[in-house]
């Protein structure tokens, strides 16, 4: 859940620059022989409005106040300097009224001059507009939201949902937060069923729109993951997904390499066999795809996003697709510059190889109700890591070994931990959009972290989110 921040402004201007509104006046009894500021017109602006004035001509003048009271009740105002001539206020949040608005110029001394009044209208609250833009659609398993913020401020949107068939259910809160001017956040996880719901819309001084509640609630479908096998009594798997082999066009490693021991063999049929490759346990390290440009294998360059890089996958039944995840290749054969040591026995380096220069980056979905018309579901594309310096000993105590030539340790740049971690948990695309109904799914590798690998380390699992089409 994001954080929620509330905040009202305070403090006084030093000369030449601008202060945010104060919650209590800063006026002084001081006498002073500054004149009152003249000339006052303004512009409403959403919430509030810029005044302009002439300010008095005075040696002694240190700057121009406006004091007013904003739509919660307090007393507040603005400071300009002498070098400006306009002050702008906030935090009128109903347009259908005016708010009485009184300039005070202030010298050196402390000293006030007379005050001058002016009634000021503001536009329409940018919390009401994005009260009346606010748009709620239903997703599988939750709910998208979108608004639109032309001000650039903060808003703070609460949502209001409970079982709208339990009225003595207690009414969950979930809180969104953003200043962009176009917001799209998606809240999963709700459980499926009808649902009361309603919204409010706060600015950052605390002004909050009346609830606007949807008036026929909002009806949540279950968002499943779409079952690849079945467990059997017997620890095995009957699988669901099958491959479909003569549109299955990439070129494997197994059998390649007459030297190569088991471990190393990549089948397409590992991206749906349900064990997710580990650089921590040897028993899942040759559960990937990879893709050679020897032996058997392509020429050079690879033929990226094109027909000879597909998987194609019958799901058995028809979905309608919600969203994507993803695991790649996470262990490395042989060494590289900062994973020196490997073990003899598994061919198994201790480093790891999702970002490496022939880790996959990039793949496209596509779908297919009958097998021969394919659309793009979504592109996937794996974002770059941040890159860090580690010491002889990364944080979980292995350490990292340099190629050098007195063979000691040394610090090294790698990818960070928490890219790593990220790997591990798996790569995610939510789409923008539920996908047409399909049956059959094409896989195509689209590119490599590296320009032109030498081999291509693919994807070790594929999982698919979505809902069984009802019209099958």
């Amino acid at each position: 859940m994001k954080a929620r921040y509330k905040a009202i402004a305070l403090g006084l201007l030093a000369l030449g620059l601008a202060v945010a509104p104060c919650l209590t006046s800063c006026s002084d009894d001081d006498t002073t022989t500054l004149a009152a500021v003249t000339e006052v017109s303004y512009i409403p602006t959403s919430g509030g409005a810029i005044i302009t004035f002439k300010a008095p001509l005075d040696n002694n003048l240190l700057y121009v106040k406006a004091e007013y009271t904003n739509s919660l009740g307090e007393e507040v105002y603005n400071v300009v300097s002498i070098y400006d001539n306009k002050i702008e206020i906030e935090g009128l949040a109903d347009e259908s009224k005016s708010y009485e608005v009184r300039l005070i110029a202030v010298d050196k001394n402390g000293g006030e001059s007379p005050i001058t009044t002016i009634m000021v209208t503001p536009g329409r609250s940018y919390i009401n507009v994005i009260k009346d833009n606010l748009n709620i659609e239903t997703l599988l398993g939750g709910i998208e939201i979108t608004w639109e913020n032309t001000s650039g401020k903060p808003v703070y949107v609460t949502l209001i949902y409970k079982p709208a068939d339990d009225p003595n259910a207690e009414e969950t809160y979930y809180y969104f937060q953003s200043k962009n001017e176009r917001v799209k956040e998606r809240l999963r996880g709700i459980t499926p069923g009808h649902y009361t719901m309603s919204y409010i819309v706060e600015d950052l001084s605390g002004n909050k729109t009346e609830a606007v509640t949807l008036p026929d609630g909002v009806d949540i479908k279950e968002e499943m993951m779409i079952p690849k096998y079945i467990d059997n009594a017997d620890d095995s798997r009957t699988y669901i997904w099958t491959l479909v082999a003569d549109q299955t066009t990439l070129i494997n490693t197994t059998n390649l390499w007459n030297w190569c021991p088991s471990a190393c063999d990549g089948k397409n049929e590992y991206v749906f066999d349900g064990i997710i490759n580990s650089n921590s346990d040897y028993s899942t390290r040759s559960n990937f795809t990879s893709v050679y440009k020897w032996d058997g294998g392509y020429g050079k360059p690879f033929p990226f996003d094109t027909d000879e890089m597909d998987i194609v996958i019958d799901m058995g039944h028809t979905y309608i697709v919600s969203r994507i995840k993803a695991w790649t290749r996470a262990h490395w054969w042989g060494w590289q510059d900062y994973a020196w040591i490997w073990d003899d026995s598994s061919y198994l380096s201790w480093d790891m190889a999702y970002y490496n220069s022939n880790a996959l980056k990039t793949f496209r979905i596509y779908g297919s109700l009958d097998g021969v018309n394919y659309k793009v579901i979504n592109e996937c594309e794996i974002a770059d890591p941040t890159y860090k310096t580690y010491d002889d000993y990364g944080s979980d105590g292995t350490a990292w070994y340099e190629k050098s030539s007195d063979g000691g340790l040394h610090t090294v740049t790698r990818p960070s931990d928490e890219d790593y971690e990220r790997a591990q948990e798996g790569f995610e695309w939510d789409l923008s959009s539920l996908s047409d109904p399909v049956r059959y799914i094409r896989i195509r590798y689209v590119n490599a972290f590296g320009s032109n690998p030498d081999f291509l380390n693919g994807l070790s699992e594929l999982t698919l989110y979505g809902a069984l089409d009802e019209d099958e």
